[in-house]
């Protein structure tokens, strides 16, 4: 997978095949929904509330088809 890497990411390696970016984003639709593009690819490890109102998110998204 090749990436376009911005001078805002700041890239820690987390295990040989694993990685944490860090990255000031604006919280919005947008962003959740190029997280959930990138399927079981990507986690959200923090901040706490983010990670919660993306399950939030899911939730009602998985309500509607349930």
């Amino acid at each position: 997978m090749k990436l376009i890497v911005s001078l805002y990411v700041n890239f820690l390696k987390s295990d040989e095949s694993h990685f944490i970016i860090n990255v000031n984003v604006a919280v919005s639709n947008q962003f959740f929904g190029w997280l959930l593009a990138l399927g079981t690819g990507v986690r959200v490890i923090g901040p706490d509330d983010v990670a919660e109102k993306l399950c939030r998110e899911l939730d009602s998204i998985r309500s509607m088809y349930i």
